[in-house]
């Protein structure tokens, strides 16, 4: 039969008081270990994440930009600027300006409209004006601007400018009117801001994007995008950009700031734009990550002239 041995208090069999010491301080270590490398983990996790984040915002805020520059230009003759730089004061964001006609057509204005008038009816074609306003020669212009504005819906922007005063304004047109004599554009409303003559002053459908740096509602840096000129209305688009910089190279081998109407587009060799961003790491310093990214982009649409 088996032999029982009765459990003794006396026994020397069991841990020791220091035995335990010891094995709870290294299980203490090894938890302590553990805990420390999963806490580098999340914060490595938390950085690449930023990291990623803010490229990511920063490539395609790139390619955006990329992709309207070399639009700029399209169907636009010399005399209409397609390109225009606001140099940031004391290393401020830049802003840039471009714009492209959307369809061949352009209309010529055949009555005068005075700054401050509310017309109706903008005139491309009219009895009595000069040579391009007779009403024959522009019923092609006339259909291509209708079909144009029903496939948008029914309201477009229009661009009106006078190259010799260089002003220019948007209004929106929500219909054609076709009389025996007349064709004209129908306005939503509004009054001119500028005068505009018989003679210089052509309208385009016409899109313009204004890049520039904001602030959002809680007073965070923004890409933006102001379309038509509709400053009232700014389109965020990517968080996080800090810094907006332009530059402009010339053919002549000259490097601008600055680039204004009364500069000629044509001599544009290429647009470099750099950005910059930060993303902020939602760890215990708040660490800051911060990235920069540069390109160069050559408006194509130059090429046609």
């Amino acid at each position: 039969m088996p032999s029982w041995k009765l459990f003794s208090p006396d026994s020397s069999k069991g841990f020791s008081l220091v035995e335990l010491l010891v094995a709870m301080t290294i299980g203490s270590v090894m938890c302590a270990m553990a805990v420390g490398g999963i806490l580098a983990n999340r914060k490595l996790y938390q950085h690449d994440l930023a990291r990623t984040r803010l490229t990511q915002n920063l490539r395609s805020s790139m390619e955006y930009l990329g992709v309207n520059i070399r639009e700029a230009g399209e169907n636009l003759p010399l005399s209409v600027p397609a390109v225009e730089l606001i140099n940031g004061i004391n290393g401020a964001s830049d802003e840039l300006i471009v714009r492209r006609s959307m369809i061949d057509e352009v209309l010529k204005l055949c009555q005068p409209i005075a700054a401050g008038s509310g017309v109706s009816r903008v005139y491309f074609a009219h009895i009595g004006e000069e040579a391009g306003c007779t009403f024959d020669t522009n019923l092609q212009n006339y259909s291509a601007w209708r079909d144009y504005r029903i496939e948008q819906g029914g309201t477009v922007s229009v661009y009106i400018y006078d190259p010799y005063s260089q002003l220019g304004e948007f209004f929106k047109i929500t219909g054609e009117d076709q009389q025996i004599s007349s064709l004209a554009l129908i306005r939503n409303g509004g009054a001119f801001v500028n005068s505009y003559s018989v003679g210089q002053s052509a309208l385009f459908l016409m899109e313009e994007w204004h890049f520039r740096v904001g602030d959002d509602w809680e007073g965070d840096p923004v890409f933006q995008i102001i379309e038509n000129d509709d400053v009232a209305n700014p389109k965020n688009v990517t968080h996080g950009l800090t810094s907006f910089q332009v530059r402009i190279f010339k053919t002549d081998g000259t490097v601008v700031e600055e680039f204004s109407r009364t500069d000629q587009w044509v001599d544009i060799a290429s647009i470099e734009v750099t950005i910059s961003g930060r993303e902020i790491v939602s760890d215990a310093q708040h660490t800051e990550i911060a990235s920069t990214y540069s390109a160069r982009f050559f408006p194509r649409n130059i090429l046609s002239h």
